[in-house]
C-alpha cells in the first residue's frame, strides 16, 4: 500500500470566544433543526447526539459537511471557505441536496 503525506496549515477559528451576529446565529439554529429533521426522517436519528458535540459553528459545519459532501472537491471547497456565513450556507445547500436525493429515491415516511 502506498503512503500519502501532506503538509497542512491549520486556520485558527476563534468564533467560540466571539459573539455571533444575528444572521450567523440564525444559520446555526436552522442548520441544527434541519439536519435533526432530516436524520429523524431518514431513520438515522442515532447520530443526533453528535450534533451537540461541536462547540463552535465551524465545528458543526465541518461535522455536517463531512458527512454530506459529494466527493473530494466539495469537501475541499468547504474546508477552503474561511468565511463562516458562507461555510454555513454551503452546508445548508448540502443538506438540501441530501433531502432531495432522499425524496427522489422514493423514501417517504
Amino acid at each position: 500500500m502506498f503512503g500519502v503525506e501532506a503538509m497542512v496549515d491549520r486556520i485558527e477559528e476563534d468564533s467560540a470566544d466571539a459573539a455571533l451576529d444575528d444572521e450567523t446565529s440564525q444559520l446555526v439554529a436552522e442548520l441544527r433543526e434541519r439536519i435533526s429533521r432530516f436524520a429523524v426522517g431518514t431513520g438515522n436519528a442515532s447520530w443526533l447526539p453528535s450534533l451537540e458535540t461541536p462547540k463552535t459553528p465551524e465545528g458543526l459545519a465541518n461535522l455536517v459537511g463531512s458527512n454530506l459532501a459529494e466527493g473530494i472537491e466539495e469537501t475541499q471547497r468547504l474546508l477552503e471557505t474561511v468565511d463562516l456565513k458562507e461555510r454555513l450556507r454551503i452546508v445548508h445547500s448540502m443538506v438540501f441536496r441530501a433531502e432531495q436525493r432522499y425524496l427522489n429515491a422514493g423514501y417517504r415516511r
